[in-house]
């Protein structure tokens, strides 16, 4: 009996996850494409929107290819090494896709009886194999990696398959993919499946059309062997979220937001803040928040106090060092009554020894400020940021340099991303934008060049985000030819940088 449902399962994904897994696959039109789709082509790209379930299924192929070590025919005999990897822009992020596989290896009947031993440290690992008469007869490894300082981790490995999750979000993909990945799948023949949600038209999507070139010659010769594939996928493929719930959320989005993180698309979108600027300020920058104060250690801080439906959003950042500081504690807080979050900034003013903060006025903000001042002993500033004003281009202008100048880093951690969307689809008509993150960062920006004693004059600040446009009201912006950015400080950052 056993020997047939294992049969039954090696050439079928859907059939292996129905039988070891107790889940049908098939009930996911897009997972089930995806797990059947021009499977030995060197290259598979995958791109939907949020909560479509591309960790999901990529947990299932990664446990699939362990058990039957998938591959081709030429190394079958190799039984007694397979190699599959587990890989994002950082750990965490790896054990996504590990840390629930090693659940269902361990949970499932059938599977767990091949389970020889896992571990965390150094790395996440996980055996699976099997002994005959006393020796080893064939085993295979699920291991856990991180891209972190450009994938060092893994040169000289060698692997037969690999599940590179949230590939668009790291900023050296290019290099990785060229320099590293590819030649760690060469000795045997291996693949490589990318899943992520798009991330603009950066790296990923030019990889993405290689795999639509692909897919056009499939169609006209169904003989053609591909060396890409690519496949695209709406949230709504997913039968088990609530659609109800996404079409409400959709309609709060930006035309932009809806289209990668619902449609699963790539959009082309002119951002106030360069995406390459705001990409190399998380580069490398693999540590996680809070990070615990330092006795002696000078901070700087900024509030973007909420209104209505907006976050409140609470940065800090060490200053005690040379450039590029970073932010040791972020914090958005939706929906809390204000003696919450005053409570909180006093809370992060102690801690981290009297942080001097900058908060906006608008709205709440100045009676906000003004209580934290009396009744806390705060010591927080107020700065008008809202509205069609002077004072607020000239903070969001304070943003644009810490950016391209590389003053401030913060780790790519889910806590962060909310910064980096609303950085890279911030447009100067803002009235329907979430920017609490982007008021925030920019005010933390004019504390950081306070400290650094940084004068930014108008005329100075290269036009390489395009002009600005003095009436910000109309959400016009003005492009003229963009000029090589001066980049005035570039720091090493590798203190902060962890695996």
């Amino acid at each position: 009996m056993f020997t047939e449902i294992w049969e039954r399962g090696r050439s079928n994904i859907i059939q292996f996850g129905r039988d070891f897994l107790d889940l049908d696959i098939s009930k996911h039109e897009g997972q089930a494409r995806w797990v059947t789709e021009a499977p030995w082509a060197d290259e598979r790209m995958l791109c939907t929107g949020n909560r479509w379930g591309k960790s999901y299924i990529g947990e299932v192929k990664c446990l699939h290819h362990l058990l039957y070590q998938t591959r081709p025919a030429k190394y079958a005999h190799l039984i007694g090494k397979y190699e599959v990897l587990a890989l994002s822009h950082t750990l965490d992020m790896a054990l996504v896709v590990w840390d629930p596989a090693l659940v269902w290896a361990l949970e499932s009947p059938l599977y767990r009886r091949f389970v020889v031993d896992y571990k965390r440290t150094p790395f996440p690992e996980l055996v699976i194999g099997e002994a005959e008469r006393g020796r080893k007869h064939w085993f295979s490894r699920l291991t856990a990696r991180s891209t972190a300082k450009g994938a060092t981790y893994i040169l000289g490995k060698t692997y037969d398959f690999i599940n590179w999750d949230e590939c668009a979000y790291d900023p050296d993909g290019r290099q990785i993919l060229d320099g590293v990945l590819r030649m760690r799948v060469a000795d045997r023949d291996g693949r490589i499946d990318f899943t992520s949600t798009g991330n603009l038209r950066n790296w990923y999507y030019e990889q993405f059309r290689m795999g639509l070139e692909d897919n056009k010659h499939r169609e006209e010769d169904p003989s053609y062997r591909p060396l890409y594939y690519a496949q695209t996928g709406q949230t709504y493929e997913n039968p088990f979220i609530s659609h109800d719930k996404v079409r409400r959320e959709e309609q709060r989005m930006t035309k932009e937001m809806r289209e990668q993180n619902i449609l699963g698309l790539f959009p082309d979108a002119g951002s106030v803040f360069d995406v390459p600027s705001v990409e190399k300020c998380y580069r490398g920058q693999d540590y996680s928040l809070p990070v615990p104060p330092v006795a002696d250690g000078r901070y700087i801080g900024a509030v973007d106090f909420g209104r209505k439906q907006d976050e409140t959003v609470i940065l800090v950042a060490r200053i005690d060092q040379e450039p590029p500081y970073p932010i040791v504690y972020g914090r958005g807080m939706s929906r809390c009554p204000w003696h919450t979050i005053k409570e909180e900034v006093a809370r992060v003013y102690a801690t981290y020894n009297k942080v001097a903060f900058l908060g906006d006025v608008i709205g709440p903000g100045d009676v906000v400020i003004n209580d934290l001042q009396t009744q806390y002993s705060v010591n927080i500033e107020g700065h008008h940021v809202g509205g069609a004003t002077k004072s607020k281009e000239n903070l969001i202008l304070r943003g644009q340099n810490a950016l391209q100048n590389r003053l401030i880093v913060w780790p790519d951690v889910p806590l962060m991303r909310p910064l980096y969307h609303q950085l890279v689809f911030y447009d100067w008509n803002d009235k329907n934008l979430a920017t609490d993150w982007v008021m925030a960062f920019c005010l933390l920006a004019e504390q950081a060049q306070r400290a650094t004693h940084i004068e930014l004059a108008m005329e100075d600040i290269p036009l390489v985000f395009g002009s600005i446009h003095r009436d910000v009201g109309t959400g016009k912006i003005d492009r003229p030819e963009s000029k090589e950015p001066k980049v005035l400080m570039e720091m090493d950052s590798s203190d902060y940088a962890r695996e």
